[in-house]
C-alpha cells in the first residue's frame, strides 16, 4: 500500500540522517570497529555456501564475498 511505501521511506530517511551524523564525527580513518557504523551500514548477510555469502546494505546495494 502507498501507506506503508511512505512510512518505510520516511524510516528509511532518518536512518539516513542518523548515520550521516554518525559518520561525521569520525574525523580520520577508522582504526577499530565501530558497531554503530556496522548496524548502519549493513541491513543483511545471506549465507549461500560455505565461504560465499552476499552482504546487502541498507542502500539496497549488494556485494558478493568468497573466501
Amino acid at each position: 500500500m502507498l501507506k506503508d511505501e511512505l512510512t518505510e521511506r520516511m524510516q528509511r530517511s532518518l536512518m539516513i540522517g542518523w548515520f550521516i551524523g554518525e559518520v561525521d564525527g569520525f574525523e580520520d580513518a577508522f582504526t577499530e570497529f565501530s558497531e554503530n557504523l556496522w548496524l548502519g551500514l549493513v541491513d543483511v548477510i545471506v549465507v549461500v555456501e560455505k565461504k560465499n555469502f552476499r552482504v546487502k546494505f541498507k542502500s539496497g546495494m549488494e556485494v558478493p564475498v568468497e573466501f
